[in-house]
């Protein structure tokens, strides 16, 4: 990532030498994805060839409870989990594919109440994919975000602080005619430094079997708005898409102070980086 003469926020494309390796950059190490290199469990002693046995961790059996107050609800995206009242520990958010948002609040024993929803989404006739969190505005309050592939927008739903959340902000995200949000991705990270989250997005189009990934970062005014940076592109030969979920993670691959994008693509190459 770097910055242009008007302090834009800019990534570099850089492609994948192998799909079992990341390359950062050209002087950087790389990383190879194993199954002995992601190996998390004890390390065997070489000097007393044995391996010792991890403790044994369990875990409590919890009745089940539904995501959503309704029978015939759309599919329900992965939850965000967050203290989103900032009073009894973590709590539940999910969001239906059509928008519909749900926030199920812990009573501080474990207990989740009947789910706040929010329905303001609804009617954009939605096909949401990914439910993200953070601060967007700096009052203290965890607030949501999620996808809308179908209309290539980010939406934002503000925390109020009192266990609600805002009417769904919607933020536009397409860099062309055909490129869109449908096989993107996004995620919330400070991508210029100034510890205010911004949307790091990524769209996606398709031509005569070649895909352009474009990626363009929105940067936060620190209440919630953002304004949206230049935009890079990054042709690959076949035809590819972000993975659905959290296909885009956040790391300084290369140590230099600034954050680096790793994406699951799905087909051919399973990893992807962008810096």
């Amino acid at each position: 990532m770097w910055k242009d003469a008007l302090n834009n926020v800019c990534f570099r494309a850089l492609r994948c030498a192998a799909p079992s390796v990341v390359t950062a950059a050209i002087a950087l190490a790389q990383f190879p994805i194993s199954e002995e290199s992601s190996h998390s469990g004890p390390v065997e002693d070489a000097a007393v060839g044995a391996r010792p046995q991890p403790e044994r961790i369990e875990f409590n059996g919890v009745p089940a409870v539904r995501a959503v107050d309704n029978s015939s609800a759309t599919r329900v995206i992965a939850p965000a989990v967050q203290d989103f009242d900032r009073g009894n520990g973590p709590d539940i958010a999910t969001i239906q594919t059509d928008g519909t948002l749900y926030v199920r609040f812990n009573d501080g024993s474990g207990k989740l109440d009947h789910p706040y929803s929010n329905h303001s989404a609804a009617a954009l006739s939605a096909a949401i994919t990914l439910l993200d969190s953070g601060d967007l505005n700096g009052d203290g309050n965890v607030d949501l975000a999620a996808l809308d592939s179908r209309n290539s927008m980010v939406l934002v739903f503000l925390n109020n602080g009192n266990r609600t959340f805002s009417t769904a902000v919607q933020i536009p995200v397409s860099s062309s005619a055909t490129a869109s949000l449908a096989g993107g991705g996004f995620a919330i990270a400070d991508a210029n430094g100034d510890r205010k989250p911004d949307l790091v997005t990524v769209a996606r189009s398709t031509n005569a079997g070649a895909t352009v990934l474009t990626q363009q970062t929105f940067l936060n005014a620190g209440n919630g708005t953002f304004q949206p940076s230049p935009q890079v592109t990054m042709p690959l030969p076949g035809v590819f898409s972000l993975d659905v979920g959290r296909s885009i993670s956040i790391a300084d691959l290369n140590r230099d102070g600034k954050i680096d994008l790793v994406l699951q693509l799905y087909q051919a190459a399973p990893v992807q980086g962008i810096r």
